[in-house]
């Protein structure tokens, strides 16, 4: 009988060892995914933005160039994402990395699908990309 409450007390720690884990381990893997697609008419107002309501943000639009590299959609905004990068750069300074926004870009119309063609294609891009 001492060997059965033995074995039950096990098992009731084990298994709460296990709620526990499986609770931080799904904080850890949540995720909050917020788009921003600017007005291109309207300078925008990053301050606006509630960076603290996201993990990650998708910055709307950029395209594939005639030559395979990554450029701005429209005219003012390659200025408008340097600033929106700066901004959310500002937001995450001195957060701990798990706090921090991550940034993605939008990349949409162009020649893309001319760009995934061939792999010295592709090699283009992502060097433009990451410049």
């Amino acid at each position: 009988m001492l060997e059965m409450s033995k074995e039950i007390q096990r098992t009731r720690i084990v298994t709460a060892l296990l709620v526990l884990c499986s609770g931080s381990m799904a904080s850890a893997l949540y995720r909050r995914v917020c788009y921003y697609g600017p007005v291109h008419h309207v300078d925008p107002n990053f301050n606006d933005l509630e960076l603290k309501l996201c993990t990650h943000i998708i910055y709307g639009f950029s395209k594939v160039g005639d030559d395979n590299t990554l450029v701005a959609a429209k005219p003012k905004d390659e200025r408008r994402y340097r600033d929106f990068n700066k901004h959310v750069q500002n937001y995450n300074n001195g957060k701990k990395p798990s706090l921090q926004v991550k940034t993605l870009l939008c990349v949409s119309k162009g020649a893309f699908p001319t760009m995934v063609a061939t792999r010295t294609n592709r090699t283009t891009f992502i060097k433009s990309a990451l410049e």
